[in-house]
């Protein structure tokens, strides 16, 4: 029975049967429209993921973060926090936390 199961399974799940479940997926994705919160919400995703991809391009070529590649980490950091934090947010911040 066990054989059968794994024979069944093998025949039918695929890379091609898993990329057309992906496609589907997507297609069913792409009729959707989001909101204007989760667009907003992706965008915090997306500078997250730059952000990640920045750190591991930096070490996925030779395992460092080298002089040139920590600049390009703290310009994107610096874009980063400039995008999402004011200087009126942050003093509202410390204001209500030092109360």
């Amino acid at each position: 029975m066990k054989a059968l199961l794994k024979w069944l399974i093998k025949k039918f799940v695929t890379k091609d049967a898993l990329k057309a479940a992906i496609h589907a997926a997507n297609r069913r994705v792409a009729e959707k429209s989001a909101s204007e919160r989760t667009q907003q919400i992706m965008a915090y995703g997306e500078d997250a993921s730059t952000l990640t991809a920045a750190y591991l391009r930096a070490y996925t070529n030779d395992g460092r973060i080298d002089d040139g590649e920590r600049a390009e980490i703290d310009a994107l950091c610096d874009a980063t926090l400039d995008k999402y934090i004011s200087d009126s947010a942050l003093e509202a911040a410390i204001e209500a936390i030092v109360k």
